[in-house]
């Protein structure tokens, strides 16, 4: 029996739904009631879709226009190389040790030899030697760049070296005829020395102590040359660098590559006899002188020589007696007579007292004219370089060359003991007084 519910008055009542078993509900359906159509729920929609960015085409590929000068070349093909299986690993083959060499017969040691430092030495106090730092490097600066630096006004000992005469002063008695080779045989009636003992005595005279000497001695005769013990030592050179400067000058002027005129002819004379400093940084300035070193050594084959550090200090050129012997016989044989008068007339004139006020007047200077040649200088690693070159009995080349502790007095005192050895060894007497 269909019951309906209870609802509040005044509302109309719900429609009254007839409860259906489940057996009957599918019995009815089978005998023509109507089934309850599907339920259909709202349609599903797809998501919108998103725009893609728009993807500029690539431009068609240009082919490569053919070059000017012919057809396009074939590039050629490489071949293919043969896969190798993964799994095969290439053997490679031992090489034979080779065979150890049979043991000959024991090296001579080579002799010691005394190897002067060349580490830049500790500057200090200087005296003489070069030019002031500031200028020196400005006006060697300036060369090398190309700008040529002259010095209008050069003050020496008796004024200004522009207006100094040169001296005409007698030639000494030397061999100055030949200009050969110094491999000559020594002439006849001529009694032979033995250089080794005059180095010898020379060494002695000077005494040892803090003291290093240089000494060798050369016959012009015979082309004998004997270094001392330490004739290769290397010292500052001090004022005989102005001797290898002009050498370098009066070469490069018979090459055809300068002109030397009168004023340059009184500046050498100037360096080479009263040793003017003002005169040297002159030349040194003007005529190439770090590079003049390195010439003269490549050619008369100077082992211990080189340019300075400082190019600008060319008292600072390093040299040997041994090499500064080789240099002055160059000058005596195998210059022409004009450049070789030159510079043995310098050197014959130096008078005692140099152009800055130095005593000049030791070693193998003694007022007789011979070609002299002096040097000193103080005071880097606290040593003073004072050395001595000249021609001694007209037929031999010497060289002094010490480096001693500072002071001047001392230094000329032990240069004088080694000269005098020379001197009484070759027969020439003591030095006059």
């Amino acid at each position: 029996m269909l019951t309906a519910p209870r609802h509040a008055r005044g509302d109309p009542p719900p429609r009254a739904t007839p409860r259906v078993a489940p057996e009957r509900a599918l019995v009815g359906a089978g005998v023509g009631a109507a089934a309850p159509p599907p339920f259909v729920g709202p349609p599903v929609l797809p998501p919108p879709l998103r725009p893609r960015p728009r993807v500029p085409a690539a431009p068609d590929a240009r082919p490569a226009a053919p070059p000017r000068h012919g057809r396009v070349p074939e590039r050629p093909v490489a071949p293919a190389r043969e896969a190798r299986p993964a799994a095969v690993v290439p053997l490679v083959e031992a090489r034979p040790r080779r065979p150890e060499p049979a043991p000959g017969p024991p090296r001579r040691p080579a002799p010691e030899r005394a190897t002067p430092p060349l580490a830049p030495r500790a500057r200090r106090r200087r005296q003489g030697g070069g030019l002031p730092r500031g200028l020196g490097a400005a006006m060697v600066g300036a060369v090398m760049a190309g700008t040529l630096v002259t010095v209008d006004a050069v003050t020496g000992a008796h004024g200004p070296l522009a207006t100094l005469p040169l001296p005409d002063l007698p030639l000494p008695d030397l061999p100055l005829d030949g200009t050969e080779s110094v491999a000559a045989p020594t002439a006849p009636g001529v009694p032979r020395v033995d250089l080794a003992g005059v180095v010898s005595a020379a060494e002695e005279a000077a005494g040892g102590g803090d003291v290093t000497v240089g000494v060798a001695v050369a016959d012009i005769a015979s082309g004998e040359l004997s270094p001392g013990v330490a004739g290769d030592e290397r010292f500052d050179t001090a004022s005989l660098a102005k001797l290898l400067l002009i050498v370098d000058m009066l070469q490069r002027q018979r090459d055809g590559e300068l002109t030397l005129g009168p004023r340059d002819l009184r500046l050498v004379h100037a360096a080479l006899s009263a040793s003017s400093d003002p005169a040297m940084n002159a030349l040194w300035t003007q005529y190439d002188g770090p590079n003049a070193i390195t010439r003269v050594a490549e050619t008369l084959g100077l082992e211990d020589t080189s340019t300075p550090e400082d190019p600008s200090q060319w008292g600072e050129v390093q040299s040997s007696a041994r090499d500064m012997v080789t240099v002055l016989r160059h000058v005596q044989v195998d210059l022409p007579p004009p450049d070789r008068d030159l510079v043995l007339r310098a050197m014959g004139s130096a008078p005692p007292i140099a152009g800055d006020g130095f005593d000049q007047g030791f070693g193998f200077l003694d007022g007789s004219g011979s070609p002299v040649k002096q040097g000193w200088m103080c005071c880097i690693a606290s040593r003073a370089e004072v050395h001595s070159i000249g021609v001694v009995a007209g037929r031999y080349v010497v060289a002094v060359m010490t480096s001693q502790p500072p002071g001047y007095d001392r230094a000329r005192q032990v240069v004088d003991a080694a000269a005098g050895a020379v001197r009484e060894r070759l027969g020439t007497g003591p030095r006059p007084e």
